[in-house]
């Protein structure tokens, strides 16, 4: 298998295809990418895929930790952010988050990165700070609910936002 870096766009669909068709195979090919390459942050990310398809969120939160040891990019903090928000972890999940925000504001305003985040402050109760990421989403967003985030328009997704925040402050602590 040839380096990530290496990879056409066409190949990398195909690869990450496989990850949805076929997590266990993926695996097995991301598992010969690190022999062969220990040292590349990408081939540990893409095994942390791997471990979140398959529902194995300690084993990808290991891999995405040493990703990010090797080379801590905006989108490996976002890549933890949803592996921590997966696990309930969702102040660790903000932290991560806020770190994206604070490496790479330009790419933050044109990811999904403020949904994620307005998510997480939902779920711990706390509406104002959801709120506030809902407002740095374009007027025109639309979203298909990724990951468990409201699906819909932005008015959508913040009368979602809102009901999660009143039904975690309405869960006991």
């Amino acid at each position: 298998m040839k380096r990530v870096n290496d990879m056409t766009i066409d190949e990398m669909r195909e690869f990450y295809r496989l990850l949805r068709t076929d997590p266990n195979q993926f695996l097995l090919l991301v598992e010969q990418y690190l022999q062969r390459y220990p040292d590349d942050p990408a081939g540990y990310d893409m095994r942390a895929d791997a471990w979140e398809v398959l529902g194995q969120f300690g084993r990808a939160l290991d891999d995405i930790n040493e990703s990010i040891s090797r080379r801590p990019t905006p989108w490996a903090f976002q890549h933890r952010a949803l592996i921590y928000r997966a696990m309930g972890r969702y102040e660790d999940a903000i932290g991560d988050l806020n770190s994206f925000e604070a490496m790479a504001p330009e790419e933050w305003r044109g990811s999904f990165a403020p949904l994620f985040r307005a998510d997480c402050h939902a779920s711990l109760g706390n509406e104002m700070a959801a709120l506030a990421d809902c407002e740095q989403l374009p007027h025109n967003h639309w979203t298909p609910g990724m990951y468990g985030t409201p699906a819909g328009n932005r008015q959508s997704v913040i009368q979602e936002i809102k009901r999660r925040a009143r039904l975690a402050r309405a869960q006991p602590r």
